[in-house]
């Protein structure tokens, strides 16, 4: 049986991550250029042990496509998937692997009969030294599952299953986003205010601020059915500050060089869920205004 095609749409630090992993596990280092441009001719990636690896990637033909995974930023995800939609199979996957939520409910309502749609999440650090020079700083927990449509074919799911390095789908993929969704929350826009890396938000005058966001977040994700206890969001927010204290979050990173930001996706979609739900967010839309201001003004 000809195996899996599967191909990554967005080059930044996650998706040449996911593509070294491609080949490093066998498969075509499959990709989608963004914007009509060409592929680069090489990419390098540094592993955790500190090995660089050169390769090629390959362009993918979309129509031959098993499943097909979208990287870009939350607010780049439809714009990026447009031009090739045509030209998907019908039975074309999409997984999409960023921070937040909300494209999913945009591609929802455009999937064909047989299409499933798949989240994914990583928490491994990605540095990306240049554009296309990335080394991978962290070994973070992964999670993908299906979402919406069919269940996949089985050899398309192990091989998706061993490309994110998990034993088995996650039966509820939506509560594992949302619990990354509160450490997002917490973290990512406090240290794009505050122009610090993840580490000072261990500081006690953060402490309100932080006790505040979880709750807010945990609350409205509770009201969605997700048993995401306040306790529970709180003491991995604290773990995740001290496991990534030396490191920039990305929300920082996306202010400080003047890039468009995920934080619609992130502060911006809790708000519009806890006005949905009849939950108050006074804290994350206060954050949120201010990032949206940073955004604009800068530091």
């Amino acid at each position: 049986m000809t195996a899996p095609k599967i191909a990554i749409l967005g080059l930044g630090a996650v998706g040449q991550m996911l593509l070294y992993r491609l080949k490093a596990t066998g498969a075509e280092p499959l990709a989608l250029p963004r914007y009509q441009n060409s592929l680069p001719e090489q990419l390098h990636f540094i592993d955790r042990c500190d090995e660089g690896h050169e390769y090629a990637p390959i362009a993918a033909l979309p129509e031959q496509l098993d499943a097909l995974i979208v990287c870009t930023k939350a607010h780049q995800v439809v714009e990026a998937i447009t031009p090739y939609w045509d030209s998907l199979r019908p039975d074309c996957v999409i997984v999409l692997c960023h921070n937040g939520l909300g494209p999913h409910l945009e591609l929802q309502p455009k999937l064909a009969p047989n299409q499933s749609l798949l989240l994914a999440t990583t928490s491994r650090g990605a540095l990306r030294h240049d554009k296309y020079r990335v080394e991978q700083t962290g070994t973070g927990a992964q999670d993908i599952g299906l979402w919406c449509g069919p269940a996949l074919n089985p050899e398309l799911e192990a091989k998706l299953a061993q490309l994110f390095e998990v034993s088995e789908f996650a039966p509820n993929i939506e509560e594992s986003v949302w619990a990354k969704l509160v450490v997002n929350c917490a973290i990512n826009p406090l240290t794009a205010i505050h122009n610090c890396r993840n580490g000072e938000l261990a500081d006690t005058r953060y402490r309100e601020t932080l006790l505040s966001l979880v709750s807010e977040v945990s609350q409205v994700a509770q009201m969605q059915g997700f048993n995401l206890r306040f306790k529970d969001c709180y003491a991995r927010v604290l773990t995740v500050i001290h496991l990534t204290a030396e490191n920039y979050s990305s929300m920082h990173q996306d202010v400080h060089l003047k890039r468009g930001s995920e934080i619609d996706a992130i502060t911006g979609y809790v708000c519009r869920m806890g006005a949905e739900l009849g939950v108050d967010t006074p804290v994350n839309q206060e954050i949120w205004d201010k990032v949206r201001r940073l955004e604009r003004l800068g530091f």
